[in-house]
C-alpha cells in the first residue's frame, strides 16, 4: 500500500531590512561632519551637522533686542506713572498720557515678537544637526563634508536590519504547510558565526 512520505526541500531567501528610511535635510547650509559611513551602526542619533554659525548670530542679536525693549518698557513704564499722576493732578495733558501708554503697549507687543523670534530660531538650530534612529544601519551616505545642502535635500537611507525579512517563493503545497506550522520556524542563517540557526515568524 503507498503511504505518505514526507521529503526535505532546501528553500533560499535573501535577508533585507524590516524598515528603511530617507534622511533629509529640513535646513540649508554647509555640511560640517557625516559621523557615519556606509555600513555603519548608528551608534548615537546625531548623523549629520550643519553649519550654525548665522543662526547662533542671530540669536545673539535677538538677546541683545530684548534688553533694549526690556529697557524701553522700565522706562515707559515710569514715566507713564508719573504722567498718570499729573493728569490726575490735572497738571498735564491727557493726550501726552494717552501717547505713553500707546508706546508703552507696543513696547510689550515688541518684546513678545522677539521672544517668539528666539523660539523660532532656536527650533531652527537644532535642525541644523539631522538625527537618525539608533541601531540603524546606513545603506546610502548622500552627502560629504564641505557640501551645500539645501531644505528638503536627502542626506542618507538607513535600514533596520535588527529585525530582518527573508521573502520566498513557495508553492501552493508549501504555502499550506507554511500556514500550519508552529508559529517559531527555524531558519538557517549561514552568515553567522557557525551558520547559526534562529528562530523566524511569518511576517505575511
Amino acid at each position: 500500500m503507498a503511504r505518505k512520505a514526507t521529503r526535505d526541500m532546501l528553500l533560499t531567501g535573501y535577508t533585507r531590512a524590516r524598515r528603511e528610511m530617507t534622511l533629509v535635510s529640513e535646513a540649508s547650509g554647509k555640511v560640517m561632519a557625516v559621523h557615519y559611513d556606509m555600513g555603519n551602526q548608528v551608534a548615537q542619533a546625531a548623523f549629520v551637522e550643519l553649519d550654525t554659525t548665522f543662526t547662533r548670530l542671530d540669536l545673539q542679536n535677538n538677546a541683545v533686542n530684548q534688553k533694549k525693549e526690556v529697557s524701553r518698557i522700565a522706562y515707559l513704564e515710569k514715566e507713564t506713572k508719573r504722567y498718570r499722576d499729573l493728569v490726575s493732578r490735572s497738571t498735564a495733558p491727557q493726550s501726552t498720557l494717552d501717547e505713553l501708554e500707546q508706546q508703552l503697549d507696543q513696547a510689550r507687543l515688541g518684546l513678545r515678537e522677539l521672544k517668539v523670534s528666539r523660539q523660532r530660531q532656536s527650533e531652527k538650530l537644532s535642525r541644523h544637526t539631522i538625527e537618525a534612529p539608533v541601531g540603524w544601519r546606513v545603506i546610502k551616505r548622500l552627502v560629504e563634508p564641505g557640501e551645500w545642502v539645501n531644505v528638503g535635500q536627502q542626506v542618507a537611507v538607513l535600514g533596520d536590519f535588527q529585525t530582518l525579512i527573508a521573502p520566498f517563493a513557495l508553492t501552493p503545497e508549501e504555502y499550506a504547510w507554511l500556514q500550519a506550522a508552529p508559529q517559531s520556524i527555524p531558519l538557517l542563517l549561514p552568515g553567522l558565526l557557525g551558520g547559526n540557526v534562529v528562530q523566524a515568524t511569518v511576517y505575511r
